[in-house]
Order: C-alpha cells, then sequence, then structure tokens
C-alpha cells in the first residue's frame, strides 16, 4: 500500500491554481481568433448578399471582442471550480495534518497515564 505523502497533493493544488491562472488569457485569445474568423466569414457573405452595413473591419472587430468575452465569461466559471477544487484538496490536507497531530497528542497523553499508573500502583487499590 503507498504511503501517504503531503507533497503530492500540495503539487496537485499546485498545478490547479497554475492552470487556473492561465485560462482566462487563452480563452479570450482563442474566442478572439475564433470570433475573428466568424466575423470575416460573415462579412464576406454580407458583401456577397449586398447587405453591407459596416466595414468588414468593424464587423470582424466587433464579433471577435463578442467572442473574446464569451470565452471570458466561461473560463471564469471554470477558473473558480479549479481553485475550489485546489481548495478542498487543501482542505483535506489540512485535516489529515491536524488529525495526526491529534492523534499524537493523545498518544501522548495514553503514554503519561500508563507511566503514572506504574508508578503507583496503590493508586488504583
Amino acid at each position: 500500500m503507498p504511503r501517504f505523502d503531503s507533497r503530492v497533493i500540495q503539487q496537485y493544488a499546485q498545478e490547479l491554481y497554475d492552470r487556473a491562472e492561465s485560462l482566462v488569457w487563452k480563452a479570450i485569445v482563442a474566442g478572439a481568433l475564433v470570433g475573428a474568423l466568424l466575423g470575416w466569414v460573415l462579412s464576406l457573405a454580407m458583401r456577397v448578399a449586398h447587405v453591407a452595413f459596416l466595414p468588414p473591419l468593424v464587423v470582424v472587430g466587433i464579433v471577435a471582442a463578442v467572442a473574446a468575452l464569451k470565452a471570458a465569461t466561461g473560463a471564469e466559471r471554470e477558473v473558480f471550480r479549479l481553485r475550489l477544487e485546489a481548495q478542498q484538496a487543501l482542505c483535506q490536507l489540512m485535516i489529515e495534518q491536524n488529525t495526526g497531530l491529534a492523534a499524537k497528542h493523545l498518544q501522548e497523553i495514553n503514554l503519561r497515564g500508563a507511566r503514572v499508573r506504574t508508578a503507583s500502583p496503590d493508586h488504583f487499590a
């Protein structure tokens, strides 16, 4: 059976935080690129249909900005989930550490009590 290693949980939590840090910017860039592509296709379709109310660059910019904003909003929810998962892992680690410390103190108290009982045999008489 593998032994408990608190460093594994700490590393896992750190990796979750690292992923959360870069997630929003990656989502914004990806959303803007996809939005720019969709905006370009939309502007071409508008030009072909002869309904171009705005210049193509404006259409591309608007669609890219909306897509980037939508991607950032979705990424923020994922960032919260990742941070919550990291906090849960760290909380479990703290519970383990505190429980181990409490068990150690109880063991010391029991040992002291056993020493006192063996040192004075008439204590229970």
